[in-house]
């Protein structure tokens, strides 16, 4: 039994040692690994030279520029800096009216041997005279306010502006390519396509969407995604209507609830009423993924609510809550949200994406 417990101790103390080890060998890898330079940029220095410049990679030892060959269709190193402080390079001597790519990486030396980083992106740049027409990029832009916002599950295209560089005299002169690269800080808030389509998810939160000309330029936008379907107020609305304050306030939770979830849940041609009967029995709820979710949220507005109240919903992520006020449907008033924020008509605004609209004369 004693052999048997220092057999068991040692076979123990045996995989410990093991583990940390393989622990050890993982961070120490780690350590000596290489981060891809960021914010790579190519502009032009003077007629025949261009000027590459990156931001500093913390405990790199250095950098090493690569040119595509096109002869060896690849990129070759042309250039090794020994200086972690130095992040921009000349690359002179070159041909004018020709555009070259570059990508950059960083290096840490370990026992003798440079340990490269993966290339960063490719930027291009053209070179040129003072007063030519064709130019690299000097600025990269869209139009309207950062940060921008946009609602769950939606999706929204933004055009892009390229202006050319500043520095040159030709006034007519333009960026020699209309390339632009985007990007996102976080793909499970919001995803970005080529054309610049920005398009969300299911959740709120902020990140940032990044545009690139073809040169490195870019710009940093923030985003932020909220649920309209939930705001923290109907501020718009005056608050002059005794139905619509009770729905508004004491019936706010579950309005807002059903709101977001035919904003998630959004299905193509499925439009409907869900409603109570003649013989009290709720209708009209759509065979839909989740929409038990929200079983409760609409018992609750349709049993309790003082008036008669009808849920119009469609595929396209718009919710209706008509209240009633006779059995012909001629009086009522309508709470409308819609996530995509298009009207047929000018109702009154009560808040981003929420309407309220009155039936004629009252």
């Amino acid at each position: 039994m004693y052999y048997k417990k220092i057999i068991s101790y040692c076979t123990v103390l045996l995989f410990t040692v093991i583990i940390s080890a393989n622990v050890n060998t993982l961070t120490y890898a780690k350590s000596i690994k290489a981060e891809t330079p960021k914010n790579v940029v190519v502009k032009r220095y003077i007629t025949t030279a261009l000027k590459i410049k990156w931001s500093k990679v913390k405990k790199a030892d250095g950098y090493r520029i690569y040119r595509y060959s096109s002869k060896k269709k690849k990129y070759v190193s042309i250039k090794t800096v020994f200086n972690n402080e130095k992040t921009c390079w000349i690359d002179k001597k070159l041909k004018v009216h020709k555009v070259y790519k570059y990508k950059v990486s960083s290096f840490k030396v370990h026992k003798g041997k440079k340990k490269f980083s993966k290339k960063s992106y490719r930027v291009s740049g053209r070179t040129y005279r003072i007063n030519d027409r064709l130019v690299n990029a000097g600025e990269v832009f869209i139009l309207g306010n950062s940060p921008i916002s946009i609602g769950l599950c939606s999706e929204n295209e933004y055009q892009v502006f390229i202006n050319p560089d500043r520095k040159v005299k030709n006034k007519k002169a333009k960026p020699f390519s209309k390339e632009v690269i985007w990007s996102s800080s976080d793909i499970s808030l919001v995803k970005v396509n080529k054309m610049g389509k920005i398009t969300s998810f299911d959740k709120e939160g902020t990140c940032y969407v990044y545009l690139r000309a073809h040169n490195g330029v870019q710009k940093r936008i923030k985003v932020k995604v909220v649920n309209f379907a939930n705001p923290k107020s109907f501020s718009g609305y005056e608050g002059n209507d005794s139905y619509v304050n009770e729905l508004l306030l004491n019936y706010k939770k579950e309005v807002c609830n059903i709101a977001t979830y035919f904003t998630v849940h959004t299905k193509q041609g499925v439009n409907g009423c869900i409603k109570s009967d003649d013989d009290g029995n709720i209708v009209g709820i759509p065979d839909m993924e989740n929409i038990s979710a929200i079983q409760n949220d609409i018992n609750k507005l349709l049993t309790q609510f003082p008036l008669v109240i009808k849920i119009y919903y469609n595929g396209e992520g718009a919710v209706k809550f008509k209240l009633c006020f006779n059995a012909a449907g001629t009086s009522y008033r309508d709470i409308i949200y819609d996530k995509n924020n298009e009207y047929e008509e000018s109702p009154q605004q009560i808040a981003p994406h929420w309407v309220l609209r009155r039936s004629p004369g009252r």
